[in-house]
């Protein structure tokens, strides 16, 4: 049941927000310096982990009928799928968010009583990604090796 509602709401997120993204160019083809390549993949992927922390999430909220932090959870979603697909193609974007939800999921050991384990782990991370994206990739570039 669970694995259904999972499928249900990735779907609605992907398809809601996929048209406006096809039909523009993401910013990884333009990227021809490896370095800056690197970057961009590492900053995706924590949008893709947070999209899948935030699907988890709204699962979770919709779950304990709580319709106001479902629908707030819902509305970062979107903004954060349409940033991930601004940067990479929809097929890497939508495998990245999949396999982090299953990570996610297997963290938790496929246990609700577990989700705080979890949120831990990602929820102040994910602010700063939702709040500070062009703080994001300054912290990488700091980091990366020159």
């Amino acid at each position: 049941m669970k694995k259904l509602i999972l499928a249900a709401v990735t779907a609605v997120v992907m398809f809601s927000t996929s048209v406006a993204a096809e039909q523009q160019k993401y910013y990884m083809e333009t990227v021809t310096d490896p370095q800056q390549r690197a970057i961009v993949n590492i900053v995706h992927n924590e949008i893709a982990e947070c999209v899948s922390f935030y699907i988890v999430s709204m699962v979770r909220a919709n779950a304990n009928a709580n319709a106001k932090t479902a629908k707030k959870l819902n509305k970062t979603i979107l903004r954060l799928y349409v940033r991930a697909r601004q940067l990479h193609r929809k097929d890497v974007t939508e495998e990245r968010i999949k396999l982090a939800q299953e990570m996610i999921y297997k963290q938790m050991d496929n246990n609700w009583k577990n989700y705080f384990l979890v949120w831990n782990e990602y929820a102040y991370h994910c602010e700063e990604v939702v709040k500070n994206p062009r703080g994001r990739i300054k912290y990488w570039v700091a980091i990366m090796p020159q």
